[in-house]
């Protein structure tokens, strides 16, 4: 089956954010991103490099740590908040308030493409079903904020994958499946689109059709499975239209 076989096919797209719908240079952002969180914590830090293995350190755990019975923002709170030597409730509470407030510093690294908007319009308008399939590290907060800068709306989407409501992390395949069950779309017609080789691949071992777009790829030298196609948004809106031109006929 070609690509636009597969589109025509798919009920569901599922997108990543960071470097798929939205230009973020992963890099910069997480540099700054650990600059102005580290101030939050630096009562019980030492100094920003101590802060930074601690948290990123507290990020990788998370994907081995995941039970099925705390979600994605719990998980990663219990394993930080012993570094940190604070408790779960006052670790939350530092880390709301910078999403609430220092965070917005980093709108400045995010860029919109045009192509996204259009994309998921198109999609909405084919009564196919639109997933912002984002690894849930973040709460709710940052990651529609993170939408907005891009010059997207949350309510475009079906379904968000956040912090919050979700119990597994990219690139466990519970993580996909469970997307799955709550957009109730078989594997076989839905289809992911990403930009990191390594989490959004991960996908097709579940059955679910994976393309790798050209912007920001990531990931390769982890990955497992090689994506079904290699394209880009434009491309995907390009076949999309086809298929909606011929669908109008």
């Amino acid at each position: 089956m070609n690509l636009e076989e597969t589109l025509k096919n798919a009920k569901a797209f599922l997108f990543d954010l960071d470097g798929t719908l939205i230009d973020l240079p992963p890099k910069t952002f997480y540099i700054d991103y650990i600059r102005y969180c580290y101030p939050h914590f630096k009562d019980v830090f030492s100094n920003e490099d101590e802060f930074r293995n601690a948290l990123l350190s507290s990020i990788q755990e998370t994907v081995y740590h995941t039970d099925g019975k705390r979600n994605a923002i719990e998980i990663f709170i219990d394993i930080f908040a012993p570094k940190a030597g604070l408790d779960e409730k006052e670790t939350l509470k530092r880390f709301m308030e910078f999403y609430n407030g220092d965070f917005d510093n980093l709108k400045r690294f995010v860029r919109s493409y045009p192509i996204s908007s259009k994309l998921i319009i198109l999609i909405k308008t084919l009564k196919r079903k639109a997933v912002l399939a984002t690894n849930p590290v973040f709460p709710r907060i940052a990651t529609e904020k993170r939408i907005k800068w891009g010059k997207l709306e949350p309510q475009w989407f079906d379904y968000i994958t956040v912090g919050e409501n979700s119990y597994y992390v990219k690139p466990q395949e519970k993580y996909y499946t469970n997307i799955l069950r709550e957009i109730g779309v078989d594997a076989r017609y839905a289809v992911m689109i990403g930009n990191d080789y390594e989490k959004d691949t991960a996908a097709k071992k579940v059955g679910i059709t994976t393309i790798m777009v050209d912007t920001h790829q990531e990931g390769k030298e982890n990955k497992t499975c090689e994506p079904d196609f290699e394209s880009s948004l434009k491309e995907i809106y390009n076949a999309l239209m086809i298929i909606r031109k011929t669908k109008n006929k």
